[in-house]
């Protein structure tokens, strides 16, 4: 798909609300699929779309998908989850700045998913076998279930 760009920015520039978020969430999934076996650049192109919409599980699953292979590093686990804070806490900042301008929120970001479960539980368990766990419970506590506590038992 060589027009993505094209796309995104008719979608930026002729659509609000709702209808945007859908077809950039559209357009994300479909760079998404068939970056899968080719071309790497389409899943930074999806994780894009994601910003875009603050899909921040998809953005997720499409920034982790790099290292399904050979797996994740504590490095590269440490900087997804920092990517996945930084984009929360603007999304939360936009949506704050748009409910006092009397406008409604684009989006709520959310950390809910597998994917970001999943990558929230292994690096507080990073942190916990580093000695953090008071840091490890902060991140822990942004899961939205609760069997990823079994962590501590």
């Amino acid at each position: 798909m060589t027009n993505w760009r094209d796309i995104l920015v008719a979608l930026l520039t002729y659509t609000t609300g709702s209808t945007f978020i859908d077809l950039c969430n559209k357009l994300g999934h479909r760079l998404a699929q068939q970056h899968v076996g080719t071309n790497d650049s389409l899943r930074i192109y999806a994780s894009i779309c994601f910003i875009c919409t603050a899909n921040l599980e998809q953005f997720d699953v499409a920034w982790s998908s790099k290292y399904q292979q050979q797996g994740m590093s504590s490095m590269q686990l440490e900087q997804l989850i920092e990517k996945l804070f930084v984009l929360k806490h603007s999304a939360d900042y936009a949506n704050t700045q748009q409910q006092q301008q009397k406008k409604t929120a684009i989006t709520v970001a959310s950390m809910d998913g597998p994917s970001i479960s999943r990558h929230l539980t292994l690096f507080g368990q990073l942190l916990a076998n580093e000695g953090c766990a008071r840091a490890a419970l902060i991140y822990l506590g942004n899961l939205q279930t609760v069997n990823s506590y079994i962590l501590f038992k």
